[in-house]
């Protein structure tokens, strides 16, 4: 494994030396956008129903992170100063309002009567901005957000540690986290948002650091340094957590709802050793009748671990898979594989692909990357993987037929793919686009769901859904992920709410005992309607198979079917009351 270091040095940069972008030239309207020309060269300045959109740089490819370029608001533009010497302009459109001081650049956005964000107001003794509000850095770019002392901040994709992520710096950068306990994560978003009212979007496909409330940054400040030679950030004003979520989601996608039969449980085990073992299990689970849905091959379940992956079944254990297939499916299971989009070296198809030049190239030499698992990983209990190469999702071909070997799995009688992986991309990677190293590091997990999800709306029987580990912006439209490798104990926060009505409370102590806090009003526990009073907390102990789940009084609670095979009535569309 390879490791990279954030920007250096990351962790208490001057950034008074860091000179802020200042306007140069008379700021102009062309149509609905506002043109700033700066000394790190031209702003361009939009206001949207859902807030502004500032973009600097041009972004050398477009990789479908947004679903569709928003719609600009008319802008009426406002100036205050002299004709030699502006001081500041005013941007209106609807009931936003944007105030940009020039020298140096800073803004305030309202929204009707409310401040939605502006500049950071933290001074400093020597000059009026702790952090430059806007800046050209040799990485790339750095924006400054206000914070109020007590401003809370979430978001930005899967994170170890609590939710409200002040005080805490950030880096939105995929990796093999071999656990989930510290900053390193295997899904990044660089969308934060804030209960206050707003959003932030960085839409890159490159790393982005946050220095949320960050101590040796600034405690009030949100300092995002975008290392990409484009910038393009969009602000989003909601109201709050839900509005703020879906404005977001309308510029990068919704996650369509998934089949039904998704939300039962799902069995996965690293590693079965032939068709006798797996059916073994899957009696079993049977035969003590839990509630199972889908039964999963991982990857060395059904590849041969020094060739794969290249969409065959271990001949030794499985020269004909179709009676196992049959067989699972005679118990009433669902059936998940796994697979990786890299291909072992001792396999011929690295050759082939390789020839074709549909892998990640090494920019060093030209030839197809050869990557190098690092071995500490794997130890006694797992074989070391060969050298493998990479998948080029953005070779059109490459891309097509990754897509079309899944057909062949899908026809056999599977029903949705663990796409493990995608975090590999490496500095001297080059994809055959001409993107490498960081610019196409997170982008490739976006690439590689979008594949796979594909395939699976083809070919899937029962409705597409995967489980991938990899994320950027975006994936959410190809469902699901799982949380890669966490380490299973009784610690991610104690109690969340499940949409509006329902309030789950998970049990974290090997006894059974939860303390669980209940908002004021009336609640009943969830299923049996054991009545519960709000604003207080109550302690329960569990057993073994209970959870503490709450409703609010009089909440219509929608249920679908109950996961194979529990006996009774089967609960299809019904509605549950609280």
């Amino acid at each position: 494994m390879h490791y990279f270091e954030p920007i250096a040095p990351v962790a208490a940069p001057n950034w008074g030396r860091v000179p802020p972008v200042a306007a140069e030239g008379v700021p102009r309207l062309d149509g609905a956008t506002l043109i700033i020309g700066s000394n790190a060269g031209e702003l361009r300045i939009t206001l949207h129903e859902w807030g502004m959109r500032l973009r600097a740089g041009v972004a050398v490819r477009d990789y479908g992170i947004l679903v569709r370029e928003p719609d600009a608001l008319p802008l009426r533009l406002q100036s205050t100063g002299d004709a030699l010497q502006l001081d500041a302009v005013t941007a209106s459109g609807e009931r936003l309002e944007l105030r940009i001081e020039l020298n140096p650049w800073s803004f305030e956005l309202r929204r009707g009567d409310r401040l939605v964000q502006r500049s950071p107001t933290d001074g400093h003794f020597v000059r009026r901005f702790r952090v430059p509000p806007l800046a050209r850095l040799e990485q790339g770019w750095l924006l400054a957000l206000d914070l109020g002392a007590d401003t809370a901040v979430y978001g930005l994709g899967e994170k170890s540690g609590r939710l409200d992520k002040r005080g805490q710096l950030l880096r939105s950068y995929n990796r093999d986290a071999l656990g989930l306990n510290a900053e390193w994560s295997y899904k990044n978003a660089p969308f934060g948002w804030s209960p206050d009212g707003w959003g932030l979007f960085v839409h890159t496909p490159a790393p982005v650091t946050h220095g949320v409330g960050f101590g040796p940054w600034s405690q009030r400040a949100y300092v995002a340094v975008v290392e990409d030679g484009a910038l393009d950030v969009c602000l989003f004003s909601g109201s709050g957590g839900a509005e703020l979520i879906d404005q977001y989601t309308a510029l990068t996608g919704r996650a369509p709802a998934p089949p039904a039969w998704s939300l039962g449980v799902i069995l996965s085990k690293a590693y079965y050793r032939d068709s006798d073992e797996i059916l073994s299990v899957a009696r079993e689970v049977r035969a003590r009748g839990m509630p199972c849905e889908v039964i999963t091959f991982d990857g060395r379940a059904w590849q041969d671990t020094d060739t794969r992956f290249a969409f065959e079944w271990c001949p030794k254990r499985y020269p004909d898979p179709r009676p196992t297939i049959a067989a699972l499916k005679a118990l009433g299971f669902r059936i998940c594989v796994w697979e990786y989009p890299l291909i072992s070296v001792r396999n011929p198809l690295f050759a082939e692909l390789a020839a074709k030049g549909w892998l990640i190239r090494d920019q060093r030499t030209g030839e197809a990357f050869r990557y190098a698992w690092d071995p500490e990983p794997f130890g006694a209990v797992l074989t070391q993987l060969p050298e493998s190469g990479l998948l080029d999702f953005t070779h059109p071909d490459a891309y097509a037929w990754w897509r079309d070997q899944h057909r062949a799995l899908f026809e056999l009688g599977i029903d949705m793919i663990k796409a493990d992986f995608g975090e590999q991309i490496e500095p001297h990677m080059v994809a055959s686009d001409g993107a490498q190293g960081e610019a196409l590091h997170n982008i490739y997990a976006l690439l590689y769901n979008r594949c796979v999800y594909e395939a699976a709306q083809r070919w899937a029987k029962d409705g597409p859904f995967l489980f991938s580990r990899a994320a950027w912006s975006g994936s959410q439209r190809y469902p699901s992920q799982w949380g890669g490798d966490p380490q299973a104990d009784w610690a991610f926060e104690d109690q969340f709410f499940f949409g509006d009505d329902l309030l789950v409370a998970p049990c974290l102590r090997p006894d059974g005992i939860v303390t669980v806090y209940l908002p004021a009003g009336e609640w009943v526990r969830f299923p049996g309607r054991e009545p519960f009073a709000g604003g207080r907390c109550h302690t329960l102990t569990l057993a073994a198979a209970e959870m503490a789940v709450f409703a609010r009084r009089h909440s219509r609670i929608p249920l679908g079917p109950a996961a194979a095979p529990l006996r009774g009535p089967v609960l299809v569309d019904s509605t549950w009351i609280a």
